[in-house]
């Protein structure tokens, strides 16, 4: 391949350059010459000024559009300027004249919110575009000063929108529902769950006569509605259950016992070991009880959360008033900056993050090792890698690497298992990391005596199964 002088390289580097800093002048100097009139579109814009004053809006795009044309063309820049400075003072008067037609035409603006939040517009079009046409003729009529005509024209467009509104409703909600009946007669479905079925076609008849009967209030039948969607699909998956229970490779304890697991996962969530030989009755008071006791937790951690701002508030005013530099809150901002840092290294499956007083705690519920096994495997070695990195984070700090396990085994194996995998981890710590002197990272097994679960539950064993790293200050 033949090779470019030089000297021919520079000049294509230069020009370039030069065409480069063209463009870039060029670029500033539009945003300079168009920022009024950017500035009264924007205003504009946030008042629906286009709707609401049709006319002036319409003639002021108008002259926007020529200007940007003649600007692009390398047209006289005076013209430019003019016609800028016009389109500017008619952007600024659709927006005066918006203010006046939403008082004039406020009933109608909240019937044309309800129909596109309906989205009236894709699902009721014919209806949809009827009433645009008549508010924008009436708006017309407003802006050139006839407020008799306009009002003329407004008086059946709030009644259109609400057409527009009931007819998507009804395609939103009722044609879906009919749908999914229809879908469900033709599984027969009646034959295996008639009551549930029966129940989603009464509500729908319910949901369509209270639209067409109430028409300018939709929340109800929209409930309504809803529900009968929900008992259709309800039907459906019920149906398909029973024809399980007739299929002779599925017994009904097979059915029974799977209806057992989400309350058993739920159950884990909580750290409880639920039991069912009594039936659902006992595990559900359990799960209540429990998700009771954190709510009323959780609310007095809120509370006891809003007495510390208080009084930190407190604190920073009255350190004001003396004249001392805050230095432990600017301590503990920054604190909480490095907190928030290390926990974006981690997804929610890899680790947890937490405040311990002065240490930092990592919990590595991602980091697992292989039954009876302290040798970390590959698929941990990225995991490890953002450890790392955490700990780059904390270098006046120490590191303690706890190993622990769950109950299953005697004390003694699950001590030497624990401290075995601290160890490993550890090992690969120093091995990794050159700026850390082997004295600043410590291993200890705890074995199976400090649970953070319930042994009782498998989810709550693999919970206690885990490698807690603690970093500590140095004294």
């Amino acid at each position: 391949m033949r090779q470019i002088p030089s000297l021919a390289r520079i000049v294509l580097f230069f020009t370039w350059l030069i065409t480069l800093s063209t463009q870039l002048s060029a670029d500033a100097m539009k945003e300079t010459l168009f920022s009024d009139v950017n500035k009264a579109i924007a205003d504009a814009n946030a008042v629906t000024a286009n709707i609401l004053s049709p006319v002036s809006y319409g003639k002021a795009k108008k002259l926007y559009d020529r200007a940007d044309d003649r600007y692009e063309k390398g047209q006289s820049i005076e013209r430019i300027k003019k016609e800028l400075a016009e389109a500017t003072g008619l952007f600024k008067k659709a927006t005066d004249n918006s203010a006046i037609a939403k008082l004039t035409f406020e009933n109608v603006l909240k019937a044309r919110d309800d129909a596109a939040a309906a989205e009236a517009s894709a699902r009721a079009l014919k209806n949809w575009t009827e009433a645009e046409q008549k508010f924008s003729d009436a708006a017309r009529s407003l802006e050139l000063g006839s407020l008799k005509r306009a009002k003329d024209k407004i008086s059946s467009t709030e009644a259109l929108y609400r057409k527009a509104e009931l007819n998507a409703i009804k395609a939103s909600y009722l044609s879906e529902t009919k749908a999914l009946i229809d879908q469900a007669t033709n599984k027969r479905v009646v034959r295996y769950a008639p009551k549930t079925l029966e129940n989603a076609s009464t509500l729908l008849a319910s949901a369509e006569k209270e639209l067409n009967e109430n028409r300018y209030d939709t929340d109800y039948p929209r409930s309504l509605a809803k529900q009968a969607r929900y008992e259709a699909k309800h039907a459906i998956y019920i149906a398909s259950r029973v024809k399980l229970l007739q299929n002779e490779d599925v017994s009904a304890e097979d059915i029974l016992l799977k209806s057992e697991e989400p309350l058993t996962a739920i159950a884990s969530l909580l750290d409880l070991n639920v039991q069912f030989h009594n039936g659902f009755d006992d595990p559900t008071k359990a799960i209540k009880a429990r998700i009771e006791g954190l709510l009323k937790d959780s609310y007095e951690l809120g509370e006891r959360k809003k007495e510390i701002e208080f009084l930190e508030t407190e604190i920073a005013t009255l350190e004001k008033r003396l004249g001392i530099q805050s230095e432990r809150i600017a301590k503990q901002e920054a604190q909480k900056n490095k907190l928030r840092e290390v926990t974006g290294l981690f997804s929610k499956n890899e680790a947890i993050v937490l405040r311990q007083g002065n240490n930092v705690l990592l919990r590595l519920i991602g980091l697992t090792f292989n039954p009876g096994s302290s040798t970390i495997a590959t698929r941990n070695f990225q995991l490890l890698n953002r450890v790392q990195k955490a700990i780059d984070m904390y270098p006046e700090f120490r590191v303690i690497i706890e190993g622990h396990t769950d109950s299953f085994g005697s004390d003694a194996t699950n001590h030497a298992l624990s401290t075995d995998r601290a160890k490993a981890v550890r090992e690969y710590i120093i091995a990794n990391m050159n700026d850390r002197l082997p004295t600043d990272i410590e291993a200890i097994g705890f074995g199976e005596t400090r649970p953070i679960a319930n042994n009782e539950t498998q989810d709550g064993r693999a919970k206690n199964r885990r490698i807690d790293l603690v970093l500590v200050p140095n004294a």
